[in-house]
């Protein structure tokens, strides 16, 4: 993808989460390293009625260059830490070489039904697409009001 269509990505990502309820930053910034990889982290919270803690959402990726101005997401981490509902629930891939070795696969989930009390460090997971569908995956953990379902994914 070129400059102008990660920026447009991004906007769509920032509008995807705005208009699902969370409350997001105006603006993102990407950030190009020494090694030329592009990395951007979005961020929201959902304030809930009663005073007290938030929902929040933290969509990071990397992209790596693949020729002149063009790159391909090579990692992310789409996280949802639901503090009125004391758990979380995370889609990673990361440390492909690593994951694929471990698991068999490049990417890794991660479920609390507790908040920092995972019955497993990772699950198996599936590599996602692209950041709206991590998106509606947090959404549907979000708007969950019973168990996340932890149980039933595959502990690696």
């Amino acid at each position: 993808m070129d400059p102008g269509g990660i920026k447009r990505y991004i906007i769509s990502a920032l509008a995807n989460l705005e208009g699902r309820g969370f409350e997001v930053p105006g603006m993102v910034d990407a950030v190009i390293d020494d090694t030329g990889a592009l990395a951007f982290s979005v961020t929201g919270t959902c304030p809930e009625v009663s005073v007290g803690p938030v929902a929040e959402v933290r969509l990071d990726e990397v992209w790596q260059p693949i020729g002149v101005q063009l790159w391909e997401r090579s990692e992310y981490a789409y996280d949802l830490v639901d503090r009125p509902m004391n758990r979380r629930r995370a889609w990673h891939m990361h440390a492909v070489r690593q994951s694929r070795a471990a698991l068999g696969s490049p990417a890794h989930e991660h479920c609390e039904e507790v908040l920092g009390r995972p019955a497993c460090d990772h699950y198996l997971g599936m590599e996602l697409r692209d950041i709206h569908e991590g998106i509606a995956l947090i959404d549907g953990a979000w708007m969950e009001p019973g168990p996340l379902g932890c149980g039933a994914l595959m502990c690696a």
